[in-house]
C-alpha cells in the first residue's frame, strides 16, 4: 500500500537520507549500549581504556581498519556472552514462575471458598466481593516491588520497546471500579478455608490481601520469564547475530576499499541500510 503524503517515510530511510547523521548516531548508539552493558561481565577481559566504539568519523578522518577490527571485538564480546547471561536468567525467571504457580492455584482457592461463605452469611453480593477484592489488589500492586528490571530490562523499558513486568495489570487494575471500603465492618469478620486437609482463619481483609499478594507475585514471576525471553532472545541475542555480521562486513568492505577493482557499491549500500535499520 502506498503512503499518503502526509505520512512520515520509515525511521531507517529517514536516516539514509543524511549518511553522515546515521553514522554518527549509530556510533553513538554503540557507545551507549557498551557504556551500559558493561556492569553486566560482557567486557571483563577488556582493559576500561579500550571499552571506546572507535567512531567512523572525526578530526583524524573515518576509522581505519585497525579501528573496524577493534569494534568487531567488541560486538563478539557481547555476543559470546549472551548465551550463558541468557540461560542463566531464563533459569532464574522460570524457576521463580514455577514456585509460585501453586501459590497463585491456592490463592484462588482461597478466594472461592471465602466468597462462598460471604455470600452464605449474606454479607453482600458476589460483585460486592469482587469489589472489596479489588480495593486491596489496588493496595497490593500500589506498593511497586514486585519486580526489579536487570540493566537490559531497564534500557529496554526506558526505550519503550518493551514493558516492565506487570505495567499491563496495573493499567487494567487501575480502570477497574473501586470504593473507599475502609471503614467497613465487613473488613474484620473472620473467615475459614481448607488446603490439603488444614483449616486456617482470619479476618477478611487478611485472605483478600494475601490472595491479591500471591496473584500479583505469579503475574509479576509471568512477566519477568517473558520479558528476559524478548530481550534477551528475540533482542540481544538475534540483534546480536546481526551486529556482529554487520562489524565484519565493514571490515570486509575496507578491505575492498584498498583495491578498486574489488569495490562493491552493493556491499556498501547494504551495510548503510543494516546499520540505520539497527539505530
Amino acid at each position: 500500500m502506498a503512503r499518503t503524503p502526509s505520512e512520515s517515510p520509515p525511521l531507517h530511510l529517514a536516516l539514509l537520507n543524511d549518511l553522515d547523521q546515521m553514522l554518527t548516531v549509530y556510533d553513538q548508539a554503540a557507545q551507549v549500549l557498551i557504556a551500559g552493558l558493561r556492569p553486566e561481565g560482557y567486557f571483563d577481559k577488556f582493559d576500561p581504556d579500550a571499552l571506546k566504539w572507535p567512531p567512523g568519523q572525526g578530526p583524524s578522518g573515518s576509522v581505519d581498519l585497525q579501528g573496524l577490527e577493534h569494534r568487531v571485538k567488541l560486538v563478539a564480546a557481547i555476543y559470546q556472552g549472551i548465551p550463558a547471561r541468557r540461560d542463566e536468567r531464563l533459569a532464574d525467571a522460570h524457576e521463580l514462575f514455577g514456585r509460585l504457580m501453586p501459590r497463585y492455584h491456592e490463592g484462588n482457592r482461597i478466594y472461592l471458598q471465602v466468597k462462598d461463605q460471604f455470600i452464605a452469611r449474606k454479607a453482600g453480593t458476589a460483585q460486592d466481593f469482587l469489589q472489596l477484592y479489588q480495593t486491596l489488589y489496588l493496595e497490593a500492586l500500589a506498593k511497586g516491588e514486585l519486580f526489579s528490571p536487570d540493566v537490559g530490562e531497564a534500557a529496554l523499558e526506558n526505550l519503550k520497546i518493551t514493558l516492565v513486568p506487570l505495567s499491563h495489570a496495573q493499567a487494567v487494575a487501575e480502570a477497574l471500579s473501586s470504593v473507599a471500603l475502609d471503614d467497613d465492618a465487613r473488613w474484620k469478620a473472620v473467615y475459614t478455608y481448607t488446603l490439603d486437609g488444614t483449616t486456617q482463619e482470619a479476618p477478611l481483609r487478611d485472605l483478600l490481601q494475601e490472595v491479591a499478594q500471591r496473584t500479583l507475585d505469579f503475574i509479576a514471576a509471568g512477566g519477568l520469564l517473558a520479558t528476559r525471553y524478548n530481550y534477551l532472545n528475540n533482542l540481544a541475542w538475534f540483534g546480536l547475530s546481526v551486529w556482529k555480521v554487520i562489524s565484519e562486513a565493514d571490515v570486509v568492505r575496507y578491505r575492498l576499499g584498498e583495491n578498486p577493482d574489488a569495490q562493491d557499491d552493493a556491499l556498501a549500500a547494504n551495510l548503510d541500510l543494516a546499520k540505520s535499520m539497527m539505530i
